[in-house]
């Protein structure tokens, strides 16, 4: 749920929610074993949900990996969303020493297509 949260807060920090973040941000909830009503819920009290941080720099990176990806899917980056995500990956225990070069190095794999899951480990063996 805290994730979920965070990718909610994140969709909102532009002040518009698009649908293309919206179908993300429900998809990436339900593939965590989330309902529609959780997200709901989350949408509807926010406050209610409290930040826990992943236990293991894997869990650290994927998350941080979904939120830029979400910040990506509507084809453009705002400001106010990257920052959003590098203060989120403090939060989330990684280190301000490394977090610009895993930012920029996860824009640049998504733009070009590279396999999730290939950058996810990709970052995790490097960390």
């Amino acid at each position: 749920m805290s994730h979920i949260k965070n990718l909610i807060e994140l969709a909102l920090s532009d002040k518009v929610i698009d649908k293309s973040e919206t179908e993300l941000v429900s998809a990436l909830a339900l593939r965590s074993g989330l309902t529609t009503s959780d997200v709901q819920r989350v949408l509807s009290r926010p406050e209610s949900v409290e930040f826990v941080p992943p236990e293991t720099i894997r869990e650290r990176i994927e998350q941080l990996y979904e939120l830029v990806l979400l910040m990506m899917v509507d084809g453009e980056i705002h400001e106010v969303e990257l920052v959003f995500c590098k203060n989120t990956a403090l939060k989330l225990g990684l280190s301000q020493q490394v977090i610009d070069e895993i930012v920029d190095k996860v824009i640049e794999e998504i733009t070009s297509g590279i396999d999730s899951e290939l950058i996810i480990s990709t970052l995790v063996k490097s960390s």
